[in-house]
């Protein structure tokens, strides 16, 4: 399979050790107990996001750290409120000029329907990739829009959204928009074929960043864009068009993907999108068709009461039913609404968050989305004890095995990666899963976490350690899902729990690479679990000069100094070493127990566990120390 190279996260320590370690993959026993505290990867691993901003001053702006802004948002997004038009209604001359922008428009995306359906056609047949002029045409459709409407000095900007040609053209526009989210997602061009239409876009490939990651962003800055809907001055009405809540709605799956967002403006946001739904789904189902006059189209304002701009009435089956933009299957409005509704309650009554996805599933049962939230969100769910907690993860593997098995319906999309296996390695079976939000990577996830509940019995802890890496290989090799930190330090804990260090040690050096987007605990988690894994294979004396270097750079931490006692421990050669390793151990409780001493918030989740920890080893050593079974010297 395709490996990235990159820097060691106790750089020193496996390169010494590189030449001396057999390429043999290590099997050993019981792997459950772990000598140092580690901490849990479900308390360990979180979104990591910054702040959104989606109602201030009259701006609407979807931009978080995973998302970045590869192309210029300035005609699209306000800067200052705009002042409300001086007349509810264009002059006579102006409404010429917009009938004839309205034309331009209408005749570029005929123009791109009907060279999309001849190349559509021959992807599904042969699954090559699409002509860059097509690209080219949808770009051209949305410049042109971002051209005419300027929200920064256009005076006419209110009236453009409540008049009948202006959202003739939004409505196509917004159609764009979503077909070009499409195209990204289901890879009808080839990356060159950006990164040659759009210039602006940063590409740094590298150490940093790869196709995956680089494709992550990509989709994400569309969907971002396609989600845009602006707030209109001295008036509540807002421009959504069917496009633009589909687009919201993938949106705010994909940005909670990482965990609840509690930000105020985003919890708003969502509270619109479940507000203004059956208000605009109600303005489609009655929408008032005006006929043409002469060659001109009438012009009719007050849309916010009344739409006339669509060119049918919709019925309510042809307004929820639309096509998921990567697999095609149809999926229904009204049941992901539900979902929406359901992150809302999260953080607050998780009895009504289960209520609202079983309320979606009624509503369409084939919803493979919220079969995939339910899973993802198991992760979050704070659980009552190690019952609770392998119930969770056994249904979160249960949904994952249902969302698969509805993906299956839909036709395999063509991998535009090549796949390169290692040596040893077999090809898989490829099953039909989405591209940036798998449900393969979930149930691995939710394996690993079922796999480290407490007092589980070793060998159930070694087969689900085992699923999981075998649903991790799937995502390296079928989906664009990016391996990251957080990616390489789930499977690395994997590995660590059969006990195949080599492998979690190659794995944990990725979460250097990825440091600085990861929370410094789950850093440190990869250091114990590499300094474990490290003795466990005989290369104890090695750990101690670079766990110095890491208590420094984590200012102390407690769990990097329990795992220095721990390594001295195992280097220990007489009782005299031993009985130093236990003062050791009285000083660090005498130093936590002062109630002076300071802990950082990021170490109080497992502060009384260390506690405890530092107590039993003491207990451990003074026994060792007064067996007189155990020599003196050895």
């Amino acid at each position: 399979m395709k490996k990235v190279t990159t820097s060691s996260l106790l750089t020193s320590l496996i390169k010494r050790s590189n030449s001396t370690m057999s390429t043999t993959t290590l099997l050993c026993g019981n792997s459950k107990l772990t000598l140092i505290p580690s901490l849990n990867i479900r308390s360990s691993l979180g979104g990591s996001f910054s702040s959104i901003v989606l109602n201030n001053n009259n701006k609407k702006c979807f931009h978080n750290n995973l998302y970045t802004n590869f192309f210029n948002f300035e005609n699209t997004q306000q800067k200052e409120p705009i002042e409300a038009a001086t007349s509810m209604e264009y002059s006579e001359e102006e409404t010429k000029e917009i009938i004839e922008e309205l034309k331009c428009v209408e005749d570029l995306y005929k123009k791109l329907e009907q060279q999309l359906r001849r190349e559509h056609d021959n992807f599904i047949k042969t699954g090559e990739t699409m002509s860059p002029e097509l690209f080219q045409k949808m770009i051209d459709i949305v410049d042109y829009y971002n051209d005419f409407i300027d929200p920064n000095s256009d005076s006419t900007y209110k009236q453009f959204y409540t008049s009948s040609i202006g959202l003739k053209i939004w409505n196509i526009v917004t159609k764009v928009k979503l077909l070009i989210v499409k195209s990204i997602i289901q890879e009808w061009f080839t990356m060159n074929v950006y990164l040659e239409i759009l210039p602006k876009i940063e590409y740094i490939p590298g150490e940093l960043e790869d196709d995956r990651i680089y494709f992550n962003r990509l989709f994400g800055a569309y969907l971002m864009h396609s989600a845009f809907v602006p707030l209109l001055p001295m008036t509540s009405f807002i421009p959504y068009t069917r496009e633009t809540f589909i687009a919201s709605i993938y949106f705010i799956i994909y940005r909670l993907r990482n965990g609840p967002v509690m930000l105020s403006e985003f919890l708003n946001y969502m509270k619109e999108i479940v507000r203004e739904y059956p208000i605009i789904k109600e303005r489609y189902l009655n929408a008032k068709i005006v006929t043409t006059i002469g060659e001109e189209d009438k012009m009719v304002y007050e849309q916010d009461k009344e739409f006339t701009f669509l060119e049918k009435k919709y019925s309510e089956h042809e307004f929820d039913w639309f096509e998921d933009i990567e697999t095609n299957l149809p999926l229904n409005l009204s049941s992901l609404i539900k979902v929406i509704e359901g992150y809302l309650y999260f953080s607050q009554d998780i009895d009504r968050f289960h209520k609202l996805l079983e309320e979606s599933l009624k509503i369409d049962s084939n919803n493979f989305y919220t079969l995939l939230v339910a899973s993802n969100y198991s992760k979050f769910v704070i659980p009552k004890d190690h019952q609770h907690l392998t119930q969770i993860s056994l249904e979160s593997i249960e949904n994952c095995e249902r969302g698969l098995e509805i993906l299956q319906k839909a036709k395999p999309l063509p991998l535009r990666e090549e796949i390169k296996l290692e040596e040893g390695e077999v090809l898989p079976e490829r099953k039909n899963d989405l591209k940036l939000f798998p449900f393969h990577y979930e149930k691995g996830y939710s394996s690993i976490i079922f796999a480290e509940v407490p007092e589980l019995a070793v060998d159930l802890t070694h087969s689900y350690s085992k699923k999981a890496i075998e649903e991790f290989l799937k995502v390296e090799l079928f989906t664009r899902f990016p391996l990251d930190g957080k990616y390489y330090l789930i499977k690395g804990n994997a590995f660590f729990s059969l006990g195949m260090f080599e492998q979690a040690i190659h794995c944990y050096q990725y979460v250097d690479k990825y440091s600085s987007k990861l929370p410094k605990q789950s850093v440190i988690d990869a250091i114990v679990n590499s300094c474990n894994s490290l003795v466990a294979m005989g290369y104890a004396p090695m750990c101690l000069t670079e766990i110095d270097k890491y208590i420094e750079k984590y200012e102390g931490d407690i769990r990097l100094r329990l795992l220095k006692i721990y390594v001295e421990e195992v280097m220990c050669k007489s009782k005299a070493d031993l009985t130093d390793v236990k003062e050791k151990c009285i000083n660090i409780i005498k130093e936590l127990s002062d109630p002076n001493f300071k802990i950082a918030d990021d170490s109080r989740p497992y502060f009384n566990n260390s506690l405890e920890y530092v107590k039993r080893k003491i207990t451990h050593l003074e026994n060792s120390i007064n067996d007189p079974n155990i020599a003196e010297t050895w």
